[in-house]
């Protein structure tokens, strides 16, 4: 029987069924933070990574400090999409002027991150960031990109993962984020290189057909064998959440609470205790690929 590389990597026999279920843009803000929180406490989700530039870094470092036993990972951020709600990098902006637009808050885009940036200036402020997740006492079990903005040039997802060898953490990259910025994978990974086989994220089009609750059911429902991350991005459709993404239907405020009912349903629950799935963290994933 074939397999997928990453099982193998990992240690599991061929026909695996690895699922983790992860909450992107913890540390956003309060609401958000909040809803990913609840996730975890009723078991809908196993993973999330924390904005170290986000306004709700703070709170959210202070929620993992006092739960150590959920997984946190770093979702490394070069980019502030909202218009009613910006950052900046954590690096002084003087030292990365390739990152940040007139007024001093980074990139709306990752293609203008893509076009603009410097990959020297790159390197430091995702340094930065791992080292404020550090700082704040977090111990990250992997790295992801906000956006997808590490995986939209060679240049920028070697220094991904040079990163993540150097700090011996997983970095969370996939042949499909990899194609879709029209990258040959080939030159893209190495023969032991974990590569997730299968991400799982709610687009418009499951929004318009059937519903995303639907969608993520049924997409846990036909998991292929190999690794699956499912991308949910908890928040509550409160007047915080809804002022920071004024304008913006695509992951705003009431498609992150449609996340967050999904991760608080039995249908979740109930797909993550079927005997042909093996849920894993990425905790146990970097304990596997660097053992002590």
């Amino acid at each position: 029987m074939s397999t997928s590389p990453a099982l193998q990597i990992l240690g599991f026999p061929p026909g695996t069924r690895l699922l983790i279920i992860h909450a992107d843009d913890a540390g956003l803000c309060h609401s958000v933070n909040q809803a990913v929180m609840q996730a975890f406490q009723a078991g809908g989700i196993n993973s999330c990574s924390l904005m170290a530039p986000c306004p709700g870094f703070e709170e959210m470092a202070g929620l993992a400090r006092q739960n150590p036993q959920y997984d946190y990972g770093l979702h490394l951020t070069l980019t502030s999409e909202w218009t009613r709600f910006k950052w900046g990098p954590v690096s002084p902006v003087g030292q990365v002027k390739s990152l940040v637009d007139e007024a001093g808050f980074l990139h709306p885009t990752s293609e203008a991150v893509r076009v603009r940036s410097q990959p020297a200036e790159v390197e430091n402020e995702l340094r930065a960031q791992l080292q404020k997740a550090i700082d704040y006492g977090l111990n990250p079990s992997h790295l992801d990109t906000h956006m997808f903005s590490m995986g939209l040039s060679y240049e920028l997802l070697e220094i991904y993962q040079r990163i993540g060898r150097e700090f011996r953490i997983p970095v969370m990259q996939a042949r499909k984020t990899i194609e879709y910025a029209q990258l040959d994978a080939k030159a893209c990974f190495g023969a032991g290189d974990l590569v997730v086989d299968e991400v799982l994220i709610g687009l418009q089009i499951h929004r318009d057909n059937g519903g995303l609750e639907a969608w993520y059911s049924s997409a846990l429902a036909n998991l292929k064998p190999g690794l699956n991350v499912m991308l949910l991005h908890p928040g509550f459709d409160d007047p915080e959440l809804q002022e920071i993404t004024r304008g913006h239907p695509n992951y705003g405020a009431a498609w992150r609470e449609t996340d967050l009912r999904f991760a608080l349903s039995e249908a979740c629950r109930a797909a993550q205790s079927r005997p042909e799935i093996r849920m894993i963290t990425w905790r146990e994933i970097q304990n596997r690929l660097y053992p002590d």
